[in-house]
């Protein structure tokens, strides 16, 4: 169980390692190449690594993430048990690295500059497209998805804007701060699921589940899509309507729950689809479980949640 569990641990490192190579060598057909000062954040090599050693270093990451992932479930199925504390900071710590090194496995980044930069200068992001302003360097840097104008909620946009309004022309410095904001609501998400874990074992998988999962973390964080933007408040529209009874109180959180849904709907349309599961519950009445007398004890961390 131990050796299930240590070699587990063993493999997320790994996994982690391979994709911080990854970030770290700088430009090559999984990381784009970002135009401004290279005194600028985020920082990398600029060593041009092959393309067999680049994604040979993905696929290794993958295996031994989905490995060790896979190793460290088992063992806590088993009765294995770590703090998660730990757990959680070696996540943000990772996290925080990504931040400061480009982003690898996409080009949505260059898209999100593009949209904010149409914002901050005048232009309607949902109007205009990257073909449309080709000489400026933020605008026109998209390398896909050139004649689509913006898919985001204002709320992205907003983000996106402010992003490039700091970034002033610089697609570099414009990233890194999109890559900030991300990691902001990577974290953010990371402390609600710990605070509504309600035991250790719990705590456990939640970490293992997000903030120290490689594969979320290369995808999401390391990837730099805004899709973690949304994740922060769908995850906390469900610990607030999760947390409660019925009554007035009840409402509060409901109100609350709903208001956090529409929030991350207005980032990315999808998160809407979260809103079902407090709608769901209210079928029996605000703040009460559908067939019975309980107050909702959803979601299953839920300080409140039964054994």
């Amino acid at each position: 169980m131990t050796r299930l569990g240590t070699g587990g641990l063993w493999g997320i490192g790994a996994g982690v390692a391979c994709f911080v190579a990854t970030a770290l060598l700088g430009p090559s057909v999984f990381e784009p190449e970002l135009e401004g000062p290279r005194a600028e954040p985020p920082y990398a090599l600029d060593v041009h690594p092959s393309p067999y050693l680049v994604i040979g270093l993905v696929v290794a990451g993958i295996a031994a993430s989905a490995l060790g992932l896979g190793l460290c479930f088992a063992a806590v199925r088993r009765g294995w048990r770590v703090r998660a504390l730990p757990l959680v900071a070696a996540g943000l710590l990772a996290a925080a690295a990504f931040m400061f090194m480009p982003p690898v496995g996409s080009t949505d980044h260059l898209n999100y500059a593009s949209y904010g930069r149409m914002a901050a200068t005048g232009h309607d992001p949902y109007r205009t497209r990257a073909v449309d302003l080709p000489k400026d360097p933020v605008a026109g840097a998209p390398e896909e998805w050139r004649t689509t104008p913006s898919v985001y909620g204002p709320v992205a946009t907003g983000g996106q804007a402010f992003a490039a309004w700091v970034g002033s022309g610089s697609v570099r410095l414009t990233v890194f701060v999109l890559s900030v904001l991300n990691v902001l609501a990577f974290a953010v998400t990371a402390l609600i699921l710990y605070r509504m874990s309600a035991t250790e074992e719990r705590r456990l998988r939640t970490a293992l589940l997000w903030t120290c999962n490689p594969l979320v973390l290369f995808h999401l964080v390391a990837g730099a899509h805004n899709d973690v933007l949304a994740i922060a408040p769908m995850v906390a529209a469900l610990a607030v309507f999760g947390g409660g009874a019925a009554g007035r109180a009840g409402w509060a959180r409901s109100l609350a729950a709903g208001a956090l849904a529409g929030l991350g709907t207005a980032i990315k349309l999808p998160a809407a689809l979260v809103a079902g599961g407090p709608a769901w519950g209210w079928r029996a009445g605000p703040g009460r479980n559908a067939g019975s007398g309980r107050s909702a004890s959803w979601p299953p961390w839920s300080p409140g949640a039964p054994p």
